[in-house]
């Protein structure tokens, strides 16, 4: 993962399709996907592939 931040409501989280709003945490991946960081965090207990363009997802890098 690559350090995300907190973004205005103008797009969603493709895991739960959510927007993303002020209070929600969110991340990068590698890949340049953008997602809402507990979305992300449950996606990695099960695959081990990003959900949109099925790279790898390094899990053992810093998430900040």
């Amino acid at each position: 993962f690559v350090e995300g931040g907190v973004y205005a409501c103008d797009h969603t989280c493709s895991i739960c399709l959510k927007a993303f709003c002020d209070s929600d945490s969110s991340t990068v991946t590698g890949c340049k996907h953008d997602l809402h960081l507990q979305c992300i965090l449950e996606w990695c207990q099960r695959s081990s592939q990003c959900p949109m363009c099925w790279q790898a997802i390094n899990t053992k890098g810093p998430m900040r």
